[in-house]
């Protein structure tokens, strides 16, 4: 193999900030990152979106076929059948290579794909590779909250993971941590590092075995604890007195988690492997207004008591996000007007807008669907049809969600990548160019 032709390990570590990564390096908490950064090209990436453009799954689809939005025309969560383009790793399976894509969000593969494929938690589009459909079912279920909706035992979770790489230090993180909890219930939060912690063992275990041309890692740890506590972490960013030390800021601990699988993720590299570290977007403090998020208690019971016709189908999503399918586009207008008829009684719960209790666009054959409400609904709450004008009950129907947002997206974004070229510093490039960047490696 030459030096134009590497083997590429694609570390996804989601919506890490920039200037925090460079903060928290010269304080000596990311001793691996900075190990990284000493031994790579350090871009900057714009992803040159805002508002509802701005968000993962679609800046992702960019990475990974080196097209705008506009170009790759995928704007949601469990749609990249969509993409207008290729995916990096179609052009690879094109040329014979093999890829490990390891939980790379939106992604999608066709038959001739090489190599072995996990898709994201959300994604009901594309099948994982035979040998990870249990590990797949069950990550799913744990990641959308409905662990006990798992066609996969825990048992049977177990023995895959036995099989396939489980490591004691994993052991013991799972332990430390429920013996945290059991002390104090608020740490509970620290469970979502636990799983990169799991999903690395297997990542190791199957890339050890087959030694791809490119192999991808995704986390997205650390972006849901920005979202949920910024504030926590930094509160004299929203007005407040005093700053976090390391062992009770939040994002610092997550942080420090992830350069602890940065340091094990390096170990895998040989003399013909390049490691790149990708964020494809990162954060920013909110501050504006306090944000509250409500979710459907039931599904089924959402269709009942609010008598949804069209025999809809549910399509989870992230965060207060849901789709409903239909059969039909004249099912799904019907049922779009049918739902569009629910008001809350009380304008206060909104800060901008109606007081519709539903934010939903339709497309094709999908209605895009989350409750609008964003600020703190009262126990007791009603909201009402304004046709009929029954009343039922919202929290019959929604729970507020335990996330505040307290964390907002932001086009810029990491990427580095190893190079015995050291040329660059933070220069800032479009987010379409990674692409480029790393079929310039694995070709």
């Amino acid at each position: 193999m030459t030096d134009q032709s590497k083997n590429v390990i694609l570390v996804e570590f989601n919506e890490l900030v920039p200037h925090l990564v460079d903060k928290f390096m010269a304080e000596g908490h990311l001793p691996n990152f900075k190990r990284l950064a000493d031994k790579s090209r350090c871009f900057v990436t714009d992803a040159a979106q805002s508002g509802e453009d701005l968000n993962p799954w679609i800046q992702w689809v960019t990475v990974h076929t080196g097209l705008t939005p506009e170009e790759h025309t995928v704007y949601r969560l469990n749609e990249a059948d969509k993409c207008k383009g290729k995916y990096i790793w179609d052009d690879l399976s094109a040329q014979g290579k093999s890829s490990l894509i390891f939980g790379s969000m939106n992604g999608y593969i066709t038959d001739s794909f090489k190599g072995t494929y996990l898709p994201d938690p959300w994604d009901t589009l594309t099948q994982p590779s035979e040998k990870l459909k249990n590990y797949a079912e069950f990550i799913k279920a744990y990641v959308q909250g409905n662990p006990a909706n798992s066609k996969v035992s825990a048992v049977q979770f177990l023995s895959f993971m036995v099989q396939n790489g489980l490591s004691f230090k994993t052991c013991l993180k799972i332990a430390k941590q429920l013996i945290i909890e059991k002390f104090d219930a608020k740490k509970k939060w620290r469970r979502a590092g636990l799983l990169d912690w799991i999903q690395l063992d297997v990542f190791r275990h199957l890339y050890k075995k087959e030694r791809p041309t490119l192999a991808t890692i995704f986390s997205n740890s650390t972006a849901h604890i920005q979202h949920t506590l910024w504030k926590e972490s930094f509160p004299e960013e929203f007005g407040g007195n005093t700053a976090k030390t390391m062992s009770d800021n939040p994002m610092l601990i997550s942080y420090i988690n992830h350069d602890k699988l940065l340091g094990d993720i390096l170990k895998l590299a040989d003399e013909n492997t390049e490691i790149a570290l990708c964020t494809a977007l990162s954060q920013q403090p909110y501050t504006k207004n306090e944000k509250c998020f409500y979710h459907i208690n039931d599904f089924n019971k959402l269709v009942s008591t609010l008598s949804i016709p069209g025999n809809p189908k549910y399509i989870p999503v992230m965060a207060e996000q849901f789709h409903i399918k239909f059969d039909s586009k004249e099912a799904v207008n019907v049922a779009f007007e049918h739902l569009s008829q629910f008001e809350m009684l009380n304008d206060s719960y909104f800060y901008e807008g109606s007081n519709k209790v539903f934010s939903m666009s339709i497309d094709e054959n999908t209605i895009h669907i989350k409750n609008r409400c964003s600020t703190e609904v009262k126990q007791g709450a009603i909201f009402r049809s304004s046709i009929t004008e029954e009343s039922f009950s919202f929290y019959d129907l929604f729970y507020k969600m335990d996330d505040q947002k307290t964390g907002i997206h932001h086009p810029h974004g990491i990427f580095w990548i190893t190079s015995s070229n050291k040329d660059t510093v933070n220069t800032i490039i479009p987010l379409e160019e990674v692409n480029n960047k790393l079929m310039a490696k694995v070709n």
